[in-house]
C-alpha cells in the first residue's frame, strides 16, 4: 500500500514538473545551486541563511539533470516520500485507513503539488514535518528508556529542518503546543529534544538576526480575509474543502476526551492563526500562504481521521471522494508564473546572436533564464560572468551587485547589441538598477531599437548608433 501511495504521488506531481516555467524565486535556487562554494558560503552569511541546507541538497541534481526537472527533483522526491509517510503517521494515530485517506488527500492537494513542482524548500519542509510528527508519536508509544532516544531524534531532525526553512522553528513550537494539550506527560522527554534543536538553530538565528527582515520586506500586513483565503488554499484551493475541514474539526472536537483529536486540531489551526497574530502584532509582517505548508498534511490527517470515525461508512466514502475530486481538479490549473522567464529564454534563443550581450536588471532572473536556455552563448552583465553558467559565478556572493553596474556598462562597449531583461520591477532595488544600467548604456552610445513583452517581464534591444564602435 505504501508503494501504491508513493506511485500516486509521483503520478500526480512529476508530469507537471516541466510544464511550469521557472519563477523568479526559483532563479534564486538556480543561482545558489550553481555558484562556487566560496560564493555560496558568502551569500548564506550575507543574505540567504534561510533555505541554506536546501541549496546544498540541490547542487548535485542541477548538473545531473538539465532543465526545470533537475532544478525541481529535490522537491519532487520529498513530496513522493511524504505521501506514504503520512499514511504511516495516520496509522500511528490509530487507524490505517485514516492514514491512507490522508495520504490520498495530500497527493491530490493542489497547493502541496504546486510546492512539489517548485524549486524552493517548502516540499522538503513538509516532509520533515511529517517525520517529526511521526517521531513524536514514537515517543508517545515507546517505553521510558526508548522515549528519550526518540525525543532526541525528534530534536535533531527539528534542528536540521531549521536550515531547510526558518519556519521550522515555528512548526516545532506548534508541535509542542499540540503535545501539551494532548499528552502532557511527553513534554519531559521532548524538552530535552527541544534543547538540542535550539542549539542547532543558534548559528542560523544569529545570521538571521544580523541579516534583518529585508528579504521579506515585500510582505504586507494581513487582514482576516487573507487568513481565510490562505487556509482555503493550503487545504487544496477550494472553498468547499474549507467547509469539509471545519466539519471535521467539529466532529473530532465532539469527543472532548480524545487526545488525538486535540492534537490534530492544534496542528491544523494554530499555524495560520499564530502567523496571522505575529504579523499583526509583531514588528514585521510574516504572513504568506507558502509559510503555512504544514497545514496541508495536518488538515489531511484531520479529515482522514474524521472520515474513518463517521458511523456510516458510505457517508465517509462520499466525503473522502468529494474532497479528493475537488482537490485533484485544482492540480495543474495555474502553470504560468507571474514572470514568464521561460518565454524570455525562448525569445533570446531565437533572436540573440553570438557576440551579443544580455544584461539583467535583476540578475537573479539570469539563473532562471539559464535553466531554460542551457546552450546560451556567453553573455555578461558583470565582468566575472563570461561563462554564461551563472551570473554569480566568481563573485564573493549575491550582494553588492549595484557597485558592479558601471563595470558591466563598460563591458557592454565590446558589443554592438545589448539585450536588457527587465524583471521584478515591483521592488525599488530593481528600479534603481534599471535606471543606472539604462543610463549607462545611453551614455555609452547605445540606443533603444525595439522592445518585446512577456507576462511580468520585458526585453529591450539596445544597439550602437551609426559610427559607434
Amino acid at each position: 500500500m505504501l508503494l501504491v501511495l508513493a506511485a500516486i504521488g509521483a503520478a500526480v506531481a512529476v508530469p507537471g514538473a516541466t510544464r511550469r516555467g521557472v519563477s523568479y524565486d526559483e532563479g534564486v535556487s538556480a543561482a545558489m545551486a550553481t555558484v562556487s562554494w566560496p560564493s555560496l558560503v558568502a551569500t548564506v552569511q550575507a543574505t540567504e541563511v534561510n533555505m541554506s541546507l536546501y541549496y546544498v541538497l540541490l547542487r548535485p541534481f542541477v548538473g545531473l539533470v538539465e532543465g526545470p526537472l533537475g532544478l525541481r527533483v529535490v522537491s519532487l522526491a520529498a513530496f513522493v516520500l511524504a505521501v506514504p509517510l503520512l499514511a504511516v503517521v495516520g496509522a500511528q494515530l490509530g487507524h490505517p485507513w485514516a492514514g491512507c485517506a490522508a495520504a490520498v488527500l495530500l497527493a491530490t492537494n493542489a497547493f502541496a503539488v504546486e510546492s512539489a513542482q517548485t524549486a524552493r524548500s517548502y516540499s522538503v519542509l513538509l516532509l520533515l514535518w511529517i517525520v517529526t510528527t511521526s517521531l513524536i508519536l514514537r515517543v508517545r508509544d515507546a517505553s521510558p528508556s526508548s522515549a528519550a532516544r526518540w525525543a532526541l531524534c525528534w530534536g535533531v531532525v527539528s534542528g536540521v529542518a531549521g536550515y531547510v526553512h526558518l519556519l521550522a522553528v515555528g512548526t516545532t513550537v506548534v508541535q509542542l503546543m499540540a503535545v501539551a494539550l494532548a499528552w502532557p506527560r511527553l513534554l519531559g522527554p521532548l524538552a530535552r529534544g527541544a534543547a538540542v534543536a535550539a542549539l542547532l538553530w543558534a548559528p542560523a538565528a544569529f545570521l538571521a538576526v544580523r541579516q534583518g527582515a529585508a528579504v521579506i520586506g515585500w510582505l504586507r500586513e494581513p487582514v482576516p480575509a487573507d487568513l481565510v483565503h490562505a487556509v482555503a488554499r493550503t487545504t487544496g484551493g477550494r472553498w468547499s474543502l474549507l467547509v469539509v475541514l471545519a466539519a471535521a474539526c467539529w466532529l473530532l472536537l465532539g469527543h472532548r476526551r480524545d487526545a488525538t483529536a486535540r492534537f490534530l486540531v492544534v496542528l491544523t489551526v494554530t499555524p495560520g492563526v499564530g502567523l496571522y497574530l505575529a504579523s499583526v502584532l509583531g514588528p514585521t509582517p510574516l504572513f504568506g500562504p507558502r509559510y503555512l505548508i504544514t497545514t496541508a498534511p495536518a488538515a489531511a490527517l484531520l479529515v482522514g481521521t474524521a472520515a474513518t470515525r463517521m458511523r456510516r461508512g458510505l457517508a465517509a466514502v462520499v466525503l473522502a471522494t468529494a474532497v479528493v475530486v475537488a482537490g485533484a481538479e485544482r492540480v495543474g490549473s495555474d502553470d504560468t508564473p507571474d514572470e514568464d522567464l521561460r518565454a524570455v529564454a525562448r525569445f533570446l534563443s531565437l533572436e540573440a546572436a553570438v557576440g551579443d550581450a544580455v544584461a539583467f536588471v535583476d540578475p537573479t532572473a539570469a539563473a532562471a533564464v539559464g535553466v531554460h536556455w542551457p546552450a546560451a552563448p556567453a553573455y555578461t552583465v558583470f565582468p566575472a560572468t563570461l561563462s554564461g553558467r551563472s551570473v554569480y559565478e566568481g563573485r564573493r556572493g549575491m550582494v553588492g551587485v549595484e557597485s558592479e553596474v558601471p563595470d558591466a556598462v563598460r563591458a557592454a562597449r565590446a558589443h554592438r547589441r545589448v539585450w536588457v531583461v527587465e524583471s521584478h520591477l515591483s521592488t525599488p532595488w530593481a528600479q534603481g538598477m534599471r535606471a543606472e544600467l539604462l543610463g549607462g548604456l545611453d551614455a555609452a552610445g547605445r540606443r533603444l531599437a525595439w522592445s518585446w513583452q512577456a507576462p511580468g517581464v520585458r526585453v529591450l534591444l539596445y544597439t550602437a548608433v551609426e559610427g559607434e564602435a
